[in-house]
Formats: structure tokens, C-alpha cells, sequence
């Protein structure tokens, strides 16, 4: 049994801070393959309104977010710096055809912070839970969501106009 004093209380998870207007992100660097400072990224103004466009990493085509208008398409986004952090599918299997990668695309320079017991409180807004949010939380006076990034994936994925890549 885990006890207050136990190893496990000391656990530190590395995260990444990704500030966003109306919302900010945290998620674990795991998942993050990395942040890309980008102006060869093909915007688009095509429906969805949440979609931005895409960029070649890695000699793939990954397609790229507005994370805030996953659930409201009338927030106003004013991107000046085309700063994108490529995120990670944990359930993606190849023979599915799933998305491996996915990037969301942000104003400001993420920050790494280190998540643990001292500097991590989860927020109690069960009712007003962003639709692709796994929870908020409060990490060192900040707040932010834990992005459902599963979820995403399956969101892009059911999407016809990624098909054709």
C-alpha cells in the first residue's frame, strides 16, 4: 500500500505548459515529440473550423489544431508566430491507419514544468469539462487542461478530408 511518505509521492512527471488563448495545455513530455518554431505551415481556411492546416515534420504530413475550437468555433485566434507542438497518438497502431501525429498550433513558447504532488492540484468544473479535456488542473498558479489526446486523434481520424493525405 502507497502511503504519503512512499516513493510514489515523490513522483515527478515532466510536462509541457502550452499557453493558449482561452485555454492553456498541460501534457506530459512523453507525449510531446516536439516543438517546431515553423513559417513553412500550410494554413487553410476550410471547414473545420478547428482545423489550421498541416506541416511536413519528419517527411510526414502532420495535420495541425486550433485546440481552442475543438469546442467553440467562435473564439477568435490572432496567430502572429506559427509555433507548433507536435503531439504523440499513445494508441496509434500503423495497420489501423490511425494518426501517429498531431500538432497543435499556438501564439506562445511553451514551457516545461515538472508536475507532482507539491505542484499539481486537480480543479473540481466537472460540469464545464472541455469536451476533449481529461481534467483542470492547477500547476504551480497556473491553470490549465489535460487534453484528451485520444480523443483528438479519433476526432481527426473521423474526419473524410484528412483521408486524403
Amino acid at each position: 500500500m502507497l502511503t504519503e511518505s512512499s516513493e510514489f509521492s515523490q513522483l515527478k512527471v515532466h510536462c509541457t505548459f502550452i499557453p493558449l488563448p482561452g485555454y492553456s495545455l498541460l501534457i506530459p513530455n512523453a507525449a510531446v515529440a516536439e516543438i517546431i518554431y515553423t513559417n513553412d505551415l500550410k494554413l487553410t481556411k476550410k471547414e473545420p473550423e478547428w482545423y489550421a492546416g498541416s506541416v511536413l515534420w519528419n517527411e510526414t504530413s502532420i495535420p495541425i489544431i486550433y485546440f481552442e475550437r475543438l469546442e467553440d468555433k467562435r473564439i477568435k485566434i490572432d496567430i502572429e508566430k506559427h509555433i507548433v507542438s507536435i503531439i504523440r497518438n499513445p494508441e496509434y497502431i500503423e495497420e489501423k491507419n490511425q494518426i501517429e501525429f498531431f500538432g497543435i498550433l499556438s501564439n506562445q513558447v511553451p514551457q516545461v514544468l515538472i508536475a507532482n504532488n507539491h505542484t499539481l492540484e486537480k480543479d473540481l468544473h466537472p460540469e464545464n469539462l472541455h469536451t476533449f479535456a481529461l481534467n483542470y488542473v492547477t500547476i504551480s498558479d497556473k491553470s490549465a487542461l489535460i487534453p484528451d489526446i485520444c480523443s483528438i486523434a479519433t476526432h481527426l481520424q473521423a474526419e473524410t478530408f484528412l483521408a486524403v493525405r
